[in-house]
């Protein structure tokens, strides 16, 4: 069985934020306990997160490193599958109906930040060492200032495994392969042109609206890791994998709301930043069982 598996790297701006908080107050507290645990609300497009490793990491870390002091609850299935559910989760952090929430990088240029494009170019990040070089870089610090457009504090990238191709009919390999299928994907902006680019026409459809098209013969393909795509159990409506086509990776993009976090001290700040380690080989592992 495959093991479960956390990001690959994450870089997060705990001093950026933390400049910002130095000497403010503690904010709520659950119960209205002035000792109580600080309890932070997050909103996840995801059914649970056992769904998304890296997050449920995050999260459980930050419980962990705060002594539980600083708890997250998160709200699973934010959006309830609609085709805007990420850019859902961006609005309630920015209007502070949540405190926290991630999103897919690949969502923000639908919503008027085109500074995360880069991470989601069609086969440029194609292997797990160039995405953590990518991750280890000044790049995603510079992408995640540009969120403040959208009201909400980027605190920091999570890498996830390499998205492939998965499909019913053939093999998604050369262009010819691609032409007239239908393929299910996220809302995003420049995903959305490669696979119009590649001869295929993309569908938003993902969780069990992604399942329930297969079934119904509306798509004929979609993008996935190898380990969603075996824990999911899809292998008998979708038998072909093209694990040598690495379209882009997953990232999950954490965000903050400013106005919440700045009713947190700078220690508790700091307690975000109890982050997950790099778990590559097991994505790697995950891609060679699969071939």
């Amino acid at each position: 069985m495959l093991r479960k598996t956390s990001a690959l790297l994450a870089l997060i701006l705990v001093s950026a934020v933390a400049s910002g908080c130095a000497g403010a107050s503690p904010g709520d507290k659950a119960g209205g306990s002035v000792s109580g645990p600080v309890v932070l609300r997050m909103a996840s497009t995801a059914g649970g997160l056992v769904d998304i490793p890296p997050v449920a990491e995050f999260v459980q870390r930050v419980g962990v490193v705060s002594g539980g002091a600083l708890q997250i609850k998160v709200t699973s299935q934010w959006g309830d599958w609609a085709p805007d559910a990420e850019a859902q989760v961006v609005r309630a952090v920015g209007a502070g109906t949540v405190d926290l929430g991630w999103a897919g990088s690949r969502v923000f240029d639908t919503i008027g930040v085109p500074g995360l494009r880069a991470l989601s170019a069609p086969m440029l990040i194609d292997s797990y060492p160039l995405e953590n070089a990518v991750l280890r870089s000044a790049m995603p610090g510079r992408m995640l200032a540009g969120l403040a457009s959208v009201h909400v504090t980027g605190l920091g990238v999570l890498g996830e495994g390499l998205r492939l191709p998965i499909s019913t009919r053939r093999p998604l390999l050369a262009s010819a392969d691609w032409r007239g299928v239908s393929f299910g994907t996220y809302r995003s902006q420049v995903e959305e042109e490669a696979i119009r680019a590649l001869g295929a026409t993309p569908v938003v459809a993902f969780g069990p609206i992604r399942s329930h098209d297969l079934v119904s013969g509306q798509i004929q393909g979609f993008e996935l890791d190898v380990r969603r795509y075996v824990e999911l159990g899809l292998e008998a409506e979708a038998r072909y994998v093209a694990v040598n086509v690495a379209l882009w990776p997953q990232f999950d993009v954490l965000i903050g709301s400013p106005r919440r976090l700045a009713s947190l001290t700078a220690h508790q700040v700091g307690d975000l930043g109890a982050l997950p380690r790099p778990a590559q080989q097991a994505h790697e592992e995950a891609e060679r069982q699969a071939a």
